[in-house]
């Protein structure tokens, strides 16, 4: 536990630096462990995560710290957060007779799981640790990290992670100066809200890498928010996006799902299902779609629309 609440405030110490580094060459030095000391036979190594901006960062060495970072840590980390989703899958009795949970397993079941979600949050943050923080997987990192503790349900290590991506992780220019409102993409006074950055991303980039992390974040963070009934929070999140334009296209199913998650957790049924209705692409396989379009027939009959509860 010690060496978990560790990682994750050296995770955030590391992180609250990156910013800086997305577009421009960092004037900063990194001293990761503040107060904790290296172990002695390591004091005099720095990590690659310290030595970020010594060195341009070239298209080979993009190249470099970004292939080694996506195979060796992020596909790794990926799959083992996916397979705690699956076994806490299989460990799910559902009783077809009772309303259904909205999701396919419990936080009980993945959170037993914490050597392998622990093994997660270690990958990653090594992932981060020891490469350039100019890397383009480092927000992809995190978005595992925060996913990590909200399957050990620990929900406040997770929003903290996915409100640190929100806040230091949107996209920067060089020379940016600071108007912009923490946390959106508005100036002062500039009118609208709008919290999602645009997913702008060429062919090459396409095919390399996965899309930014920052605005799948602000979804799983609402997502946080309701596990944690803190539906205020929640519901003031999930309106922002629903009308954010900058929300990308891939992303709306799942702010439908979490919708309906919301409003399901409060036992609001009807609204439940219209948006669970518009979210079902969102299911990771046929047998939870099918799972979800159960649970629709069930809420309509909860609300007495029972025709529409047929045609499931």
């Amino acid at each position: 536990m010690l060496k978990t609440r560790f990682l994750f405030v050296l995770q955030l110490c590391i992180g609250c630096i990156i910013s800086n580094a997305v577009f421009a060459q960092p004037t900063w030095t990194l001293d990761p462990f503040g107060k904790e000391k290296k172990p002695e036979q390591y004091e005099e190594k720095r990590l690659a995560s310290e030595k970020t901006g010594e060195k341009k960062f070239t298209k080979l060495r993009r190249f470099t710290q970004n292939t080694t970072t996506h195979y060796n840590y992020f596909f790794n980390a990926n799959n083992k957060v996916n397979a705690v989703i699956e076994r806490a899958k299989m460990s799910q009795k559902d009783d077809f007779t009772q309303l259904l949970s909205f999701y396919p397993y419990t936080l009980e079941n993945t959170s037993a799981q914490k050597t392998e979600l622990d093994s997660v949050i270690y990958k990653a943050t090594a992932g981060i640790l020891l490469h350039d923080l100019r890397s383009d997987w480092v927000d992809n990192m995190y978005l595992l990290i925060g996913k990590a503790y909200f399957l050990r349900n620990e929900m406040d290590s997770a929003a903290m992670t996915f409100q640190f991506i929100n806040y230091n992780l949107f996209p920067r220019k060089k020379d940016e100066d600071d108007s912009r409102v923490v946390g959106t993409n508005n100036s002062p006074g500039s009118g609208g809200l709008s919290i999602a950055n645009a997913e702008k991303r060429n062919f090459v980039k396409k095919i390399i890498s996965r899309p930014p992390s920052r605005n799948d974040a602000l979804v799983w963070l609402a997502r946080t928010f309701t596990a944690q009934e803190e539906y205020g929070d929640a519901a003031g999140l999930i309106n922002i996006l629903r009308n954010d334009p900058n929300l990308p296209a891939r992303l709306q199913n799942d702010l439908s799902e979490v919708t309906a998650y919301w409003f399901f957790a409060q036992n609001h049924f009807d609204s439940a299902a219209a948006h669970l209705e518009k979210g079902l692409s969102a299911a990771t396989s046929k047998q939870d779609q099918s799972r979800w379009e159960f649970l629709l027939a069930q809420m309509n009959e909860k609300v007495g629309n029972y025709e529409t509860a047929s045609d499931y």
